[in-house]
């Protein structure tokens, strides 16, 4: 009877064998939620591209891996989505501009007048020093960056006059994010930094509690911001990288197969949010400008001239100069 048995058990095995069944379809399905902290329009680029990443996931693993994205709902802050991540709450999430203060390792990244251009933020997001930088978030926090992508270069824009030169931002309250360096380089510029959280953003500039912030053109759009300030300077200042990230041991637990569907997936939604951010900025300056908005493109050679000897020391010390040179000077 039981020579029977392992007769029967070995026939079965070669004919799943010939018939060549793909076995991972015997996983369980595993149901995954990513949590996107920031209230943006479903019409820019980043919430598009974080929603088509779950949804590309989904398909591509034929369900095993559900992903479903949560554009802020179960999660609005930050803080917090990095909290949920590391305890497993979520099992992917994003950040907004605030990757620096979370990330400490990653202020080099967000000095302002850092990046020359698009190309140079990606010829540096592909090199070693943001591949170490990504493997001390792994060790330090338990989370893995699968890609990275951006909220395009930032500019001011202001309600009282318009800046059409450096000397015009002295004397300007101009609300930021939370981020160290942008701070200290709005107070070096003549202004004063004033954080102040999103939430209370535009009704602090209804209001006149600041004369201005900074955003990018596609956030100036989708937030109707030029129907309150109507003078934009292209100051280009800051860019800020932001990653989508993974809860380690959920990575570890997805099959190699699996693991590569997400890579795979991250690395085409990195590429086409450039090329919507790329688009956008251009598309939306001129928009900007059908509405009404007064741009003025002031020179930023004295701009970058503040940035580099009032605002960088500070991070050569921190992080070493030649480290943030070595970004500077990537081709």
């Amino acid at each position: 009877m039981k020579r029977h048995g392992s007769y029967v058990a070995a026939l079965l095995f070669t004919i799943i064998a010939l018939l060549g069944w793909n076995t991972s379809h015997v996983h369980a399905a595993k149901m995954l939620d990513y949590g996107d902290p920031l209230p943006d329009a479903m019409t820019m680029p980043q919430p598009t591209i974080q929603k088509e990443f779950c949804e590309e996931i989904t398909k591509r693993t034929g369900g095993e891996l559900t992903v479903k994205y949560h554009h802020a709902t179960i999660v609005t802050n930050e803080v917090k989505a990095v909290e949920m991540l590391k305890r497993g709450a979520l099992a992917f999430a994003s950040l907004g501009g605030a990757v620096g203060t979370t990330f400490p390792n990653t202020q080099p990244l967000v000095l302002p007048y850092l990046f020359r251009d698009y190309a140079h933020f990606h010829a540096v997001l592909a090199g070693p020093v943001v591949k170490k930088m990504e493997e001390e978030i792994e060790k330090q926090h338990g989370l893995k960056v699968l890609f990275w992508f951006d909220f395009g270069f930032r500019q001011f824009i202001t309600t009282k006059k318009p800046v059409g030169a450096l000397s015009d931002l002295k004397g300007l309250k101009l609300r930021v994010m939370p981020s160290p360096p942008l701070a200290e380089l709005v107070n070096s510029l003549g202004a004063s930094a004033v954080p102040i959280s999103w939430a209370e953003t535009i009704p602090a500039l209804q209001q006149g509690v600041v004369d201005g912030l900074d955003l990018p053109i596609v956030s100036f759009l989708a937030n109707r911001v030029y129907e309150i300030s109507k003078n934009m300077a292209l100051t280009s200042h800051y860019f800020a990288p932001t990653p989508a990230l993974v809860n380690l041991k959920v990575w570890n637990e997805f099959t190699p197969a699996q693991q590569q569907i997400v890579r795979q997936v991250a690395k085409e939604m990195s590429a086409k949010q450039r090329m919507l951010m790329e688009k956008s900025h251009e598309e939306g300056l001129e928009t900007m400008k059908k509405y009404g908005v007064n741009v003025t493109s002031p020179d930023t050679a004295p701009f970058r001239k503040v940035a580099q000897e009032k605002v960088y020391p500070k991070y050569y010390e921190k992080f070493g100069k030649e480290l943030i040179e070595s970004i500077v000077a990537t081709k």
